[in-house]
C-alpha cells in the first residue's frame, strides 16, 4: 500500500469538492435547458450563452422561475 502525505489527502479532498460542485453545475445547465425546451422550444443562443455564463445561484433562480413565466423572457429578466 502507498503512502499518502498528509498534504496529498487534502489535494485531493479539494479536487474531489471542486469535481462535485463542477458536476453539479453541470447538472443545473442540463436541468435549465431542458425545460427551457419542453415549455418553450429551443432557446435562442444568446439565452443559451447565459446559462452557460452563469453561477449556480443563478442559474437555480432560473430554474424557479420557469414554473410562473410566460415567455423566455420573463425568466432571463
Amino acid at each position: 500500500m502507498a503512502y499518502v502525505s498528509s498534504i496529498e489527502r487534502i489535494g485531493r479532498q479539494i479536487g474531489y469538492q471542486e469535481g462535485m460542485l463542477q458536476g453539479q453545475h453541470q447538472s443545473e445547465i442540463a436541468v435549465l435547458t431542458r425545460l427551457l425546451k419542453r415549455k418553450f422550444g429551443d432557446a435562442p443562443s444568446s439565452y443559451l450563452n447565459q446559462i452557460n455564463m452563469a453561477s449556480n445561484e443563478q442559474l437555480l433562480t432560473w430554474i424557479e422561475r420557469i414554473l410562473d413565466a410566460n415567455s423566455i423572457a420573463e425568466i432571463f429578466a
